[in-house]
């Protein structure tokens, strides 16, 4: 077997060996500091994803007034460096003003932490993850 045919049999391989890739799932997801890598780190990821985006926009200067208790859900990716990025609004209630929440989402979900990116065939991979966030109402007294 020549080199050329040598080649051609090791792409053939590697070729049979990707399309067995299941990229529609990650071998480990993004990992915060405090979560144990040989634990459930998706459960762990949710969580602090979940506690990093409350803390986020509780801490907002800017507010949002709402009539009444609602939800929305995010699109956040976290890049294969590490990076943790707000991408867009994906739902929200008809009475709520996109324009006016979008704004608010950008502004305050900047400046997130760095942290480990998801990981396929131990390679480091970009991951987005569509994240329901609930809004309560607070009383605000004039």
């Amino acid at each position: 077997m020549n080199e050329q045919e040598r080649q051609q049999r090791a792409s053939k391989i590697a070729q049979q060996q990707f399309e067995k890739v299941d990229l529609s799932k990650l071998d480990q997801y993004p990992l915060f500091p405090n979560c144990d890598e040989m634990l459930d780190n998706k459960e762990c990821f949710s969580r602090e994803l979940h506690s990093l985006i409350y803390k986020k926009l509780a801490s907002s200067t800017n507010k949002i007034e709402l009539i009444k208790q609602d939800s929305i859900s995010i699109s956040i990716t976290v890049t294969k460096e590490g990076n943790i990025k707000y991408d867009s609004l994906v739902t929200h209630a008809h009475h709520v003003n996109s324009d006016q929440i979008t704004l608010f989402l950008s502004e305050a979900l900047t400046e997130l932490p760095r942290i480990n990116s998801a990981l396929k065939k131990d390679i480091p991979v970009s991951s987005s993850f569509i994240v329901p966030v609930v809004f309560e109402l607070i009383e605000v007294e004039y």
